[in-house]
């Protein structure tokens, strides 16, 4: 069973819609489905993909960062040129 929806749609995505069913040889009712299907399957796996790949990378930095030799023995503080009290000397 198929079930129904109404979508308020502004003028000029109608008529886009409209084109793009008429240019497919397709009923609006059917455009509509095809790209509502079709943005379903690909933006949250894109999304996902793509987030999941900028994870990787950035945790690859953290990785070859963690092994690096500690060339300056100084602390954050020292380095900032922060006092005890954390106020620039």
């Amino acid at each position: 069973p198929m079930n129904t929806i109404t979508l308020r749609l502004p003028d000029f995505l109608q008529a886009r819609l409209q084109s793009a069913a008429a240019a497919n040889h397709r009923s609006v009712n059917k455009q509509a489905t095809v790209l509502l299907e079709q943005a379903l399957q690909t933006a949250p796996t894109a999304m996902n993909t793509d987030a999941q790949t900028r994870f990787n990378a950035l945790m690859a930095i953290v990785q070859k960062a963690r092994t690096e030799p500690v060339l300056d023995k100084r602390t954050d503080n020292e380095i900032m040129g922060y006092d005890d009290n954390g106020l620039p000397t």
